[in-house]
């Protein structure tokens, strides 16, 4: 039997006459070719040759018989006894055993005794009987020939005889090896003997022979390893003698059951002569779906042993990282206490040294006032004596002073003039400027705008034309899926059951470790909270101070001097720096402790933008009535002037903070151009996230409630100058919160850039000691009032 496979599609030939597949077919033999209605794999076919093609070819086989033995005779290495030896077995087990599996049982049985098994102490070579013999297998042969008589069944009773007979011998070696032990022992025993009795005897003597009995001792030591390792050698050699045996022993079966399989490949070319088509295809199909079990079964068990593995791998990995984060909070903890420890001791050392000083200042004190009680007196002496002196000198000095005087007051008002002049020129010419810059950025906003509308018509179609084709890519993976769907759910059916356990394991786990870490959560936000309320407590109850040290010292102009100082209004000291604890300016804006500027929260026009609602007295007040006078949030507002009542006339101007036009309860951060209305954050992201929308400008709202007139596109580049609707009151629409502008938009951004220049946006951002600015290109800047620096980027303190 042969099987060949086609080139073109993989299709098996199962060639039943031998030599008829060692020629391609012709036409004809093609044609009668029998199809199986099923197949050997999932995409090999297996085709029969019918019986009518086997009669032409019955000297061909003969001849490939003959052939096929000396080929198989070569490949396997079997001389001609042994394979005549070979014949008369198969022949006999084939007449006498009930299956298939009990002849290849007794040939392997049959070689194994006549293997030879080497004794390990003696050396020689015992040859274990043959179940049967030469003689009987060959009388067995001739009964079989002349088939008048049965084949005795002597087969159980050989072997039990067989095996008592190996068990017998085997023993006979067991015994003789152990006598050798034992004589071997003995004789470790005797000399172990006579050494320790002389040993005795060398005690008695030890002063006469010194060392003796130690080298003594080494050689017994050195006798017993030496036997120690003979022993060892013999139980490895009858190791390896043993191991020997069993690899013949395996050698010599597979050599018999490669030529079991290839007598039973040629018996089964004759048997198909007697049996029909139908049945041997059934059995070849049967055979194939029993492979492809056990094929399934295999691939089952890797896949769950490849799974156990990687189960292994991760929970070591992920005790790893526990034990390491365990370590690290450990030592976190240590360093915590040496710290604590170390700033302990630190802070006892400052505090002895500042008790130190107060002593010693103590005491410089006391000698201060006894030397100043003595220049007293003495400076009273000497300012009686100066004072006639100095009368009469003041007489001189302010006749000279008055013709000074004079003098410099001429040349002063003479360089005011021309300054005043020179400061004139630069305005105009700066005006000139200043409108030439607008009208370019107005043509560059307007081209800006145009390109973006042009790049979103031309992106729209290429989205649509890869949406298409987005959508046919997949209706085509739908297809497949559907396809590939139905062979995956025969093995998702089977692993069904084994998943839903597992699943059910691990939400257990997963459940368990959710609930743990809510609460962790939990706890971690409510200590956040109780923290960030201690700590904005703490900042309010700070910032009090603050601006309680800068309301007490006040900026003034001396007009003796020419220069500022600052006044003390409670112990009407006064200092020409200013005052580390700060001050409240001419403008009555307060510089703070830390430096930063801010209005005086505690003035009158603090108490309107932060007063609180006369209605619920919780929020605060975003509006206030001009009829009632009183002030409103939004909600109480809409309560106190309902619809059809008599307050729904009334009108309103807004106060305080700027609030959102779409919730009506957080403080407005972003102004939209587009939509001329305030929104906060979150409000604006989502009336501004897609559509048309997307593309508005906005402008950012200060938290003094100033609106800036400078507005940003979505991708945060500048979109040009704004003048905010009049939905808010004056007072949210001017540039330096005083005075409303009435004007067109030009003359706005003419008059914008002269206030930017000469005096900076007071609506600017002020962090700490820097503020914004802009220059004469329009350029915002950062400026620091304490050292006068400026800078383009922000500041990073």
């Amino acid at each position: 039997m042969k099987l060949s496979k086609s080139s073109n599609k993989a299709t098996y030939y199962i060639d039943l006459s031998y030599g008829c597949s060692q020629r391609p077919l012709d036409n004809s033999r093609q044609a009668n070719l029998q199809v199986l209605p099923a197949t050997f794999s999932a995409s090999d076919d297996i085709l029969f040759c019918p019986p009518s093609l086997l009669s032409e070819c019955d000297i061909a086989r003969r001849e490939k018989e003959a052939l096929d033995l000396v080929d198989i005779q070569n490949r396997l290495n079997i001389t001609d006894k042994e394979l005549s030896e070979f014949e008369l077995e198969l022949e006999y087990g084939v007449t006498n055993r009930k299956s298939s599996f009990r002849a290849d049982y007794n040939l392997t049985e049959n070689a194994e005794n006549r293997l030879p098994i080497k004794s390990s102490n003696q050396g020689k070579k015992i040859e274990l009987p043959s179940r049967r013999s030469t003689e009987k297998n060959v009388a067995l042969g001739d009964k079989r020939k002349k088939k008048s008589v049965k084949s005795p069944k002597k087969d159980p009773t050989l072997k039990h005889g067989t095996r008592k007979r190996v068990s017998e011998m085997l023993r006979s070696e067991l015994a003789k090896s152990m006598s050798n032990v034992r004589a071997l022992s003995d004789a470790v025993k005797k000399d172990v003997a006579s050494i320790q009795w002389m040993c005795r005897g060398l005690v008695k003597n030890e002063e006469r022979y010194p060392g003796a009995q130690h080298r003594l001792k080494s050689w017994g030591t050195h006798q017993i390893v030496l036997a120690t390792k003979y022993l060892i050698l013999v139980a490895e050699a009858n190791a390896y003698s043993r191991w020997k045996a069993l690899m013949m022993v395996a050698r010599e079966k597979e050599k018999r059951m490669k030529y079991l399989q290839y007598q039973g490949l040629r018996k089964l070319g004759h048997a198909t002569h007697h049996v029909g088509i139908r049945y041997i295809s059934g059995r070849w199909l049967r055979w194939g779906k029993v492979v492809l079990h056990y094929r399934k079964v295999e691939r089952q068990r890797l896949e769950y042993k490849s799974a156990v593995i990687i189960q292994n791998l991760c929970r070591s990995v992920s005790a790893k990282i526990v034990a390491f984060y365990m370590k690290q909070l450990r030592e976190i903890r240590s360093a915590t206490f040496l710290q604590a420890f170390v700033r302990r001791i630190c802070a006892l050392r400052v505090y002895r040294t500042l008790q130190h000083e107060r002593k010693l200042r103590n005491a410089s004190v006391v000698i201060q006032c006894a030397y100043r009680c003595y220049h007293a007196l003495h400076s009273l002496y000497q300012l009686r004596v100066s004072r006639v002196r100095r009368n009469s000198s003041i007489d001189v000095q302010r006749l000279f002073r008055g013709m000074r005087g004079r003098k410099v007051a001429r040349t002063f008002a003479d360089k005011r003039r021309i300054f005043n002049a020179a400061c004139n020129i630069q305005s105009l010419w700066r005006g000139i400027h200043g409108r030439e810059k607008a009208n370019a950025r107005k043509l560059f906003v307007k081209r800006n705008n145009a390109s973006i509308v042009i790049q979103a018509f031309v992106r729209g179609s290429l989205s649509t034309k890869k949406v298409k084709m987005l959508r046919l890519e997949a209706e085509r993976l739908i297809v497949l899926q559907k396809r590939m769907s139905v062979k995956l759910q025969r093995a998702y059916r089977s692993h069904r059951k084994i998943v839903l356990t597992k699943l059910e394991m691990v939400t257990q786990v997963a459940l368990a470790r959710r609930k743990f870490r809510a609460a962790a959560r939990i706890q971690s936000l409510f200590r956040g909270v109780q923290a960030r309320v201690l700590f904005s407590a703490m900042m309010e109850e700070h910032f009090n101070i603050m601006v309680t040290n800068a309301r007490r010292w006040q900026e003034t102009w001396g007009e003796d001097v020419n220069c500022w100082y600052y006044y003390d209004t409670e112990t009407e000291q006064t200092l020409w720096e200013p005052p580390a604890s700060g001050y409240t300016k001419s403008d009555t804006r307060l510089v703070l402790q830390d430096g930063s500027v801010v209005d005086d929260p505690w003035s009158e026009q603090a108490e309107i933008v932060h007063a609180k609602c006369d209605d619920c007295d919780e929020a605060i007040a975003t509006r206030q009535c001009d009829q009632c006078g009183d002030k409103y949030c939004s909600a109480c507002y809409t309560r106190a002037h309902p619809k059809g009542g008599r307050r729904e006339l009334h009108t309103y101007v807004h106060i305080g903070p700027i609030e959102c036009e779409e919730c009506s309860q957080k403080q407005a951060k972003k102004w939209c151009t587009m939509c001329d209305g305030p929104f906060c954050l979150s409000c604006f992201e989502k009336m501004h996230s897609r559509g048309y929308r997307s593309l508005h400008a906005y402008c950012n709202i200060y938290k003094s409630g100033n609106i800036s007139p400078r507005a940003w596109g979505p991708d945060g580049s500048a979109a040009g100058m704004f003048v905010p609707g009049s939905t808010y009151d004056a007072g949210n629409n001017t540039m330096d919160g005083g005075e409303w502008y009435d004007g067109d938009e030009e003359e706005f951004t003419e008059h914008e850039y002269d206030k930017f220049y000469e005096d900076g946006d007071p609506s600017g951002i002020y962090d700490g000691v820097w503020s914004t600015h802009y220059d004469e290109e329009g350029n915002a800047y950062y400026y620091n009032s304490e050292t006068g620096e400026s800078l383009y980027d922000y500041p990073d303190t």
